[in-house]
Parts: structure tokens; C-alpha cells; sequence
């Protein structure tokens, strides 16, 4: 047996005034997602949005569905079209993810999977 330990690390911003541009730009397109998030089970609306090394931005919203669990999240939405968009993971440079609820959204285990084995952390 081996033990493995998943560490994710984010930065809590209480405005967008205390970003820089491209980091401002970033999270404005995830509020803008949560627009396009379709949650009328929770109400907690989810966007993200995903940044590359060429400045494009893509971005994505929860889905939810009435036969839970197969909605899926707003992360896994927005890195799930970074290859149909034509990405790849070397091409990603940042993730913002913002939510219309009162405190941190942070990923899900789910999410967190995704994002190191799209980083090639885990092997299967």
C-alpha cells in the first residue's frame, strides 16, 4: 500500500480591486458563468473559468439534474471544454471559481481528482 495526499492551494480575495488585470478579467468571466449556471434544485450557482497561455479565457457553469448525481460542476465543465476548445493542460495557466453563495466554493473531490490527473498526478 502507499499513501497519497492531495493539497490544494487557493488565494481568498474579498474584491475585484485587489486583483491585478488579467486575474480581474478572470474573475469577472466566472461571475459572468454563474449566469449560464442552471441549479434550480440548490440555487447555488457556480461559475469558472479557465485561462490560458494565449489570454483566451473559457468558461463554465454547474448543471444540475432532477436524477442526481449526473449533473455536473462548473470546474469540471470549463476544464472538460479546454480540449474541445482545442487545449490542452500545458496550455492552462489559471482556474477562478466563484459562487452566488456566502462563502468559499471550493472544489469538490471530484473537482480536485480531475485537476491532478489532468496534471498528471495521478496514475491509473
Amino acid at each position: 500500500m502507499t499513501n497519497k495526499e492531495i493539497k490544494i492551494a487557493w488565494r481568498e480575495y474579498y474584491g475585484l480591486d485587489e486583483l491585478d488585470v488579467l486575474d480581474r478579467e478572470l474573475a469577472q468571466a466566472a461571475i459572468d458563468a454563474t449566469a449560464l449556471s442552471y441549479a434550480p434544485y440548490s440555487g447555488f450557482n457556480v461559475g469558472a473559468a479557465v485561462l490560458f497561455e494565449d489570454g483566451e479565457i473559457v468558461k463554465g457553469a454547474n448543471q444540475e439534474n432532477a436524477a442526481y448525481p449526473s449533473g455536473i460542476c462548473a470546474e469540471r465543465t470549463a476544464i472538460f471544454a479546454t480540449y474541445a476548445y482545442g487545449y490542452r493542460k500545458d496550455d492552462i495557466e489559471a482556474i477562478a471559481i466563484v459562487s452566488n453563495g456566502d462563502r468559499v466554493a471550493a472544489p469538490c473531490g471530484v473537482v480536485e481528482f480531475d485537476i491532478h490527473k489532468l496534471r498528471g498526478e495521478f496514475v491509473t
